[in-house]
């Protein structure tokens, strides 16, 4: 799957699909946008040019939390899985998840470390 984010119709769809039949830590086009502009925030602090974000890939968990040790069971939140193409970004994978993991994950980071190092 390759959804490009300015596609919010087909991307709703898609996500409908993968929600079928959860109700609770939902997700929309919409939150995956804003997160998208938060990661392209991020990355220009770090002084990263727009040229180097091509490829970079990143795992979207908008309702991430902390569940206490009493909490039986893996909490579920849907991730979106998104990565950025020289046309923008697209979404390459959703699914269903663990909720405890980081809001924002950037999966392929061993890849661009020597762009910001400290």
């Amino acid at each position: 799957m390759k959804i490009n984010t300015k596609n919010a119709s087909k991307l709703n769809a898609a996500i409908d699909k993968v929600e079928s039949r959860a109700s609770v830590r939902l997700i929309s086009a919409d939150m995956i946008n804003s997160e998208i502009r938060n990661i392209g925030t991020r990355l220009s602090m770090l002084n990263i040019a727009k040229k180097h974000w091509v490829g970079m890939n990143f795992c979207i968990n908008v309702h991430s939390a902390q569940f206490s040790g009493m909490y039986r069971g893996m909490p579920a939140a849907t991730i979106a899985r998104v990565e950025r193409c020289p046309s923008g970004w697209f979404v390459t994978a959703i699914y269903r998840g663990d909720a405890r993991d980081r809001r924002v994950r950037f999966t392929n980071e061993s890849r661009y470390h020597y762009l910001y190092q400290f």
